[in-house]
């Protein structure tokens, strides 16, 4: 899995999924997407409401970390606009995989422990 997926801080290699989906790249995105650029670094300057005041989202969820991290990686690459395919890179198959590992491949106390702190973090 990209690198941009993974706090450094908390990854223990032992351990596959510590630190994993809370990568501060990816935090500062899911922000600037939904709460508003100013506040992709913490700060709460703007005056506008951000996209989840706008579609009232109170909670995140699997399937917006997903999508964040597939805007994320396209951002990350070459392609100057967006499509499902980067050369062998699937954006689609990868968002599909993110919520698999989120929703399937992860033990209940992983998947709560994860979007507690996205909703303590971020919302």
């Amino acid at each position: 899995l990209p690198a941009f997926l993974y706090c450094m801080k908390l990854y223990d290699p032992a351990k596959s999924k510590s630190g994993l989906l809370r990568g501060p790249l990816l935090v500062c995105a899911f922000r600037a997407l939904f709460t508003g650029t100013s506040s992709a670094l913490g700060e709460k300057l703007s005056s506008k409401p951000g996209n989840a005041k706008l579609h009232d989202i109170t909670r995140v969820t699997p399937e917006l970390i997903a999508y964040v991290a597939a805007q994320v990686r396209f951002a990350l690459c070459t392609q100057a606009s967006w499509r499902a395919k980067d050369k062998s890179f699937n954006l689609i198959k990868f968002y599909y995989y993110i919520l698999e590992i989120i929703t399937v491949k992860s033990k209940e106390n992983w998947r709560k422990n994860l979007l507690r702190f996205w909703n303590r973090y971020i919302i």
